[in-house]
């Protein structure tokens, strides 16, 4: 068998550029193991995160791989049409604004370490505490995997196969164990702001070169504008289908990107700030003075020009090279190009790096590969590290707790019958999980869950073969059932003509996360009607909450927390009921359903009709263009006149009087 013929020289920048990169996450992974002595510490990073970090590492937490690798030739493969996907730059930090501050506020007043904790306690739902649980290991499992292939394909087929695909994804792997095992969050953090710059600078380095070997912005628009239609213009609004694949004349099956499967799959996009991993994200930072700039500049600026312009020349270059030179950039000649070096996958999952290997020059492709690194680790260690300490705590801790208040139950349950928040009777000291299970134990624990979900996703990874896109957008899917237990904990509907028991809450989110599993897992119904599992998850999760809820009663105390979070966030955050930031809520609640539907919804067709009109790119591009423009209008709109990522007027502390009655009160 003869040897294969590798790059030396490339293969040798690549080993530098790696050796380098590593080096700097393990020495975080040292400074980090030293402060990392409590679960606290290890897994929120004992709530004193800088503002400025948190704006850089929970920007590029929210992309990943996906976006480096996965979007760019999902464009080669369906078009402008599902280049719209490129505005979860705008859907992302739009959760962010609803909800991240005021979860901080919780988690700064009430004490609260995990999310089930959260919800568990207000909802007054020990099974809801549990279905948190498992949303967290269903997204981190799914979404770590997407990271480890996305890894593992780029190195393989950049070095031409002398990286198999496996080495590439367990040292990937191996090097996360280490340093998020090693730090926690506050390595992760740390490791992130260069990642930050990392991805997004790769991105624009590649969309660039492609750009410049085409000769320049005319040339490439000329060239774009010869393609079929399928790619350059929109793919209808719905389709009337068990199954989103039909014919197109001239190129066989193809998925439609319609209009109502751009706006649902843009829903699974807005539950990345959803998950519970971006729960520990607020709960982590020392204030919110930078939050707002985090989420309209850092993503709803940067990331959105980036990927609206770079990412769609990737694309839609390698589709003109499909159909100029067929023998490199057709999809068979991907899935080749793939094979070749080991690996396997669709051919869309090869663009990347045949763009990087034919366009970029040999000096820069180590640094294009360490920006794919950097958007896979900065992605997969916020949620491996969560999921781990949620374990940790409410599976680990919890059993031990149930077993000691089993042995004391006098000690466990205290004295007193208050059942207030605001005003409870004094109570003897509750017994607490860090006196049964020690908080050295549970960083320890936290390190072997860590690994258990490390080889989980690896299988995942090696067992299921679909796009990168695909895969992470089942992950988020299940982020996005949370959002009417989020909107009840942080708006909590006083004074509207609605009713949302918990019972409503937990049965709606057990039925959506089926519902998700179901409609993408079942090949014969997957997205029927062109609807996402997102959108098919979110429509029964809200048609049991409102089943349920009609024929259920909420418990005392749900209702004593509703009447408590009311008055602790118009004590703590009185801008936001100020008259000022009540007219902008009018204009948005006009304005937000507007720009969902008019630019990743159904009317992304109105896009058709512009084509030339803006520097000669198609409608679509254009329309795209000022989806991205309008879209920081509304971020913009929410964070500052809005006042849902300002700071608020008074910083809550738990150990004001008040504060520590009702942590007692929720521990018993």
């Amino acid at each position: 068998m003869p040897t294969p013929e590798y790059n030396w020289p490339l293969i040798a920048g690549v080993l530098i550029a790696v050796g380098l990169y590593w080096a700097y996450c393990i020495y975080w992974s040292v400074v980090g193991y030293k402060q990392a002595r409590t679960l606290s510490g290890w897994g929120i990073s004992g709530r004193t995160l800088p503002a400025w970090l948190f704006m850089l590492s929970a920007s590029v937490t929210s992309f990943s791989a996906w976006t480096y690798m996965g979007h760019p030739g999902t464009v080669y493969a369906a078009g402008i049409a599902y280049a719209y996907a490129g505005l979860y730059a705008i859907t992302i930090p739009f959760t962010g604004a609803l909800f991240i501050k005021r979860q901080w506020m919780l988690g700064r007043r009430y004490g609260f370490i995990t999310p089930p904790e959260q919800y568990r306690t207000i909802f007054d739902s020990y099974f809801l505490g549990a279905l948190i649980i498992v949303v967290s290991f269903l997204y981190s499992c799914f979404y770590v995997a997407v990271q480890l292939i996305g890894s593992g394909l780029l190195f393989t087929v950049v070095t031409g196969g002398f990286f198999p695909f496996f080495v590439g994804s367990v040292a990937l792997a191996l090097i996360m164990l280490i340093y998020v095992g090693a730090g926690g969050l506050r390595t992760i953090a740390w490791v992130d702001v260069v990642q930050y710059f990392l991805t997004f600078g790769g991105i624009t380095l590649i969309g660039a070169s492609v750009l410049y070997g085409f000769g320049g912005w005319a040339p490439f628009m000329e060239k774009v504008s010869t393609t079929h239609t399928y790619y350059t213009h929109s793919h209808g609004w719905i389709l009337w289908n068990w199954n989103w694949v039909t014919n197109v004349e001239g190129l066989g099956p193809k998925p439609q990107w319609t209009g109502m499967m751009m706006l649902t799959y843009m829903l699974a996009l807005a539950g990345i700030q959803a998950s519970p991993a971006f729960t520990m994200w607020a709960y982590s930072m020392r204030h919110t003075r930078l939050l707002a700039w985090q989420i309209t500049l850092g993503i709803g600026t940067v990331v959105t020009a980036t990927l609206v312009l770079w990412s769609v020349v990737q694309g839609m270059g390698a589709q003109v090279l499909a159909h100029q030179d067929p023998a490199t950039f057709s999809n068979a000649a991907l899935v080749e190009f793939i094979r070749a070096a080991g690996a396997a996958g669709a051919g869309s999952d090869g663009v990347v790096p045949r763009l990087m290997l034919e366009y970029m020059p040999l000096w820069l492709i180590p640094l294009a590969a360490i920006g794919l690194l950097a958007a896979a680790q900065s992605t997969a260690g916020p949620y491996i590290s969560s999921f781990a300490a949620i374990a940790t705590r409410n599976i680990v801790g919890e059993t031990m707790l149930y077993r000691a208040k089993r042995l004391e139950p006098a000690a466990a349950h205290g004295g007193g019958s208050g059942h207030n928040p605001g005003n409870p009777e004094p109570r003897v000291e509750a017994l607490r999980i860090s006196d049964v299970f020690p908080e050295r134990w549970q960083v320890h624990w936290s390190r072997i869950f860590c690994a258990i979900l490390l080889l989980a996703s690896l299988y995942v990874a090696f067992a299921q073969h679909d796009l990168m896109v695909m895969l992470g957008g089942l992950a988020v899917s299940y982020g996005f059932q949370l959002y009417p237990a989020l909107i009840v904990i942080c708006y909590n509907f006083r004074g509207w003509p609605i009713r949302w028991t918990p019972q409503g809450i937990t049965a709606g989110l057990m039925v959506g996360i089926v519902v998700v599993t179901a409609t993408y897992f079942w090949p014969a119904y997957r997205y029927t009607l062109s609807i996402h599992s997102a959108g098919w998850g979110i429509i029964f999760n809200l048609l049991t909450i409102w089943l349920v809820s009609s024929i259920t009663t909420p418990s005392q105390k749900f209702s004593e927390w509703m009447n408590e979070l009311d008055r602790f966030y118009r004590k703590h955050d009185p801008g936001f009921y100020e008259p000022k930031a009540r007219k902008w809520h009018s204009f948005l609640w006009f304005y937000i359903p507007f720009w969902w539907i008019m630019f990743v919804g159904p009317g992304i067709e109105f896009g058709n009709y512009l084509d030339g009109v803006f520097f000669g790119m198609p409608g679509l591009w254009a329309w795209l263009i000022l989806g991205g423009l309008t879209g920081a209008f509304l971020l913009w709109s929410m964070c500052w006149p809005a006042e849902m990522a300002t700071a608020p007027r008074y910083t809550p502390h738990p150990r004001d009087a008040a504060a520590k009655q009702t942590i007692d009160y929720m521990r018993s």
